[in-house]
């Protein structure tokens, strides 16, 4: 719950927030929710490989889809980076550290008649 909160909230519907804020946000058409993620932080580096640190450019709070997976459906790990696609189709390898899936765990919080928040969701997955 507490790096929820860290990661901020919005507005949602019928006056309702979400935390982490970006999933108050529609994401592109045709990305699968299982295999997105965000870029949690400001200026990550996009890397042109897993084992060198040449730079394609960065990324500031964008989603991504991760693009390599195993025979089991788990991310591969290239040593500590994961491969994944931009939303404009650019390839490279982000610090699988700095990347949190949009399913993971979220909250909504709406305001009571009594004027105080309450979580009225916390969960994960779907």
């Amino acid at each position: 719950l507490e790096e929820v909160i860290r990661l901020g909230c919005a507005p949602s519907y019928n006056g309702a927030i979400m935390m982490p804020y970006y999933n108050s946000k529609k994401f592109p058409e045709g990305y699968d929710p299982f295999k997105t993620f965000v870029v949690t932080g400001e200026r990550v580096p996009l890397y042109r490989s897993a084992s060198d640190d040449q730079v394609a450019r960065y990324l500031t709070w964008e989603s991504v889809e991760t693009i390599a997976f195993s025979e089991t459906g788990e991310d591969i790990d290239f040593g500590g980076r994961w491969e994944v696609r931009t939303r404009g189709g650019e390839r490279g390898f982000v610090d699988a550290a700095l990347l949190r899936s949009i399913i993971d765990y979220r909250v909504t919080a709406e305001r009571g008649d009594d004027g105080q928040w309450r979580i009225v969701t916390f969960i994960a997955g779907d």
